[in-house]
């Protein structure tokens, strides 16, 4: 069996908390707004032995990082983007798998 996935997400645009009191409130507190941003997930796997596949992908393949967080909530430079925003701060993740099928089981 031989696949190839491609898994692209769109997550919409977010407000979270900030220390910048520079920046609007809502509901009292500051908050920073942080735009939409794409991320794409992908895999491609085969059957190398009939009893092995092996594959390889990644989260996030292209890098993206979210929006950085302004210099005033940045809490001097500790937190350069939003651990809240869902693309994630650790940009892209690639890795190589190896499945084999034992006997009977």
């Amino acid at each position: 069996m031989n696949e190839v996935v491609l898994h692209p997400i769109r997550y919409g645009s977010l407000y979270a908390f900030s220390y910048d009191s520079t920046l609007p409130t809502m509901s009292g507190a500051n908050v920073q707004k942080y735009g939409a941003a794409w991320t794409v997930n992908a895999e491609v796997r085969g059957n190398v032995l009939r009893n092995l596949t092996l594959a390889i992908g990644g989260t996030d393949i292209f890098n993206r990082y979210p929006d950085q967080t302004t210099p005033g909530g940045a809490y001097y430079g500790a937190f350069p983007c939003n651990y809240a925003n869902p693309v994630g701060i650790n940009g892209a993740f690639y890795y190589l798998r190896a499945s084999v099928k034992l006997g009977g089981l």
